[in-house]
C-alpha cells in the first residue's frame, strides 16, 4: 500500500507521462500508408492513456463515475479511431478534437469550481456536469489535476513535518523535509493570514493553499533546470481589477472576472520570497468583505 506522498509522487509521474505521451501522438504528413500505421499509433496511444488515468483513479481510489467516464471516453475514441477514412484531415481532426484539444470555457468551469476547499462542497451532480464537458484526453488530465491536487482529504493524510501556529491562522509542513519547503515555512512564520497547507511532494514539486486570501490561493512549482523553478498560482476569487494588475505574472485581469491566475520563472534562491510576495499582494477575504460593503455603500 502506498503512503500518501508517494501516492502524490506516483500522480505526477502519470500526469507528465500523459502529457508526453499526448504530445507524442501528434500527426505528420501523411500519405495514405502512413496514415494507416498513424492511426493503429493513436489507438494503441488510447490503450496506453487509458492505463495511465485508470491508474490515478485506483491511487486516489476515486468515485466510479469518474471511472465509467474514462471507460465511456474510451470507447467512443477508439469508435472514432476504427471509423477514419484514413485521409490526412480526418486523422488530424481525430488528434485536435479528442487528443489535443483544451477549450477556454472548459478551463473556466474548472476553475469556478475546483479549487482549495471548494472540494469539500463538491456535489456529485457537478462533478459528473463538469466530467461531461470533458471532450479530450488533454482536458481530462486537467480535471484529473485540478480533482487531486485540490483535495484536503487526500492532502491532509500526507505526513506531517512541522506546524505552527498563530491568532489568525496555521501552517502546515507536509511531505519531504527540504530546504525549499522549509524555506517557504519559514517565511510564513509572520503576518499569517488562514489556514495554510505546504506539502512538498518531491525536490522541486510543492503545493500550496493558502485560505483566506483571494478565498484559496494555490500555488504550484515545478524545476525548469538546475538554477530555476517554474511557479503557478491561481485566485479563485477577484476583487477589483486594478487590486491585480501588478502581482508578477498574473494575466491580464478585467473588470467583471471571478478568478485569476499567473505563472512565472524564478531562481531557486528567490523562490519563497518571491511566492511570500504575491501572498502579500492577494487581498484578504477580510478585505474582499470591506470592499463589497464600500461598494454597496
Amino acid at each position: 500500500m502506498e503512503n500518501e506522498l508517494q501516492k502524490y509522487s506516483h500522480f505526477f509521474t502519470l500526469d507528465l507521462e500523459i502529457k508526453k505521451r499526448i504530445y507524442d501522438l501528434n500527426y505528420e504528413d501523411l500519405d495514405y500508408n502512413k496514415a494507416v500505421k498513424y492511426s493503429d499509433k493513436l489507438y494503441d496511444g488510447v490503450s496506453s492513456l487509458k492505463n495511465k488515468f485508470l491508474k490515478m483513479c485506483t491511487i486516489f481510489d476515486l468515485p466510479d463515475d469518474i471511472i465509467n467516464f474514462i471507460d465511456n471516453f474510451i470507447s467512443k475514441v477508439n469508435d472514432r479511431i476504427v471509423n477514419t477514412d484514413y485521409s490526412a484531415a480526418d486523422l488530424k481532426n481525430i488528434y485536435n478534437t479528442y487528443f489535443a484539444s483544451m477549450s477556454s470555457e472548459f478551463l473556466t468551469e474548472i476553475r469556478k469550481n475546483i479549487y482549495g476547499d471548494s472540494m469539500i462542497y463538491l456535489e456529485e451532480d457537478t462533478r459528473e456536469w463538469l466530467l461531461e464537458k470533458c471532450t479530450s484526453f488533454n482536458e481530462l488530465l486537467h480535471f484529473m489535476h485540478a480533482y487531486i491536487t485540490n483535495n484536503l482529504d487526500f492532502l491532509r493524510k500526507v505526513p506531517m513535518i512541522s506546524e505552527k501556529n498563530d491568532l489568525d491562522g496555521s501552517v502546515t509542513l507536509r511531505g519531504i523535509d527540504s530546504p525549499l519547503g522549509r524555506e517557504i515555512y519559514d517565511y510564513l512564520s509572520i503576518d499569517l493570514i488562514g489556514t495554510t497547507d505546504i506539502i512538498q511532494v518531491d525536490e522541486d514539486k510543492i503545493l500550496i493553499t493558502i485560505r483566506d486570501r483571494g478565498h484559496a490561493l494555490q500555488f504550484e512549482t515545478e524545476s525548469k533546470n538546475d538554477h530555476e523553478m517554474g511557479v503557478y498560482y491561481f485566485i479563485p476569487k477577484v476583487l477589483d481589477a486594478e487590486m491585480f494588475k501588478d502581482i508578477r505574472g498574473i494575466t491580464k485581469v478585467k473588470e467583471g472576472d471571478s478568478f485569476a491566475f499567473g505563472s512565472f520563472v524564478t531562481e531557486k534562491e528567490n523562490l519563497a520570497n518571491d511566492i511570500c510576495e504575491i501572498i502579500n499582494k492577494v487581498p484578504t477575504d477580510y478585505e474582499w468583505i470591506k470592499f463589497t460593503e464600500k461598494k454597496v455603500k
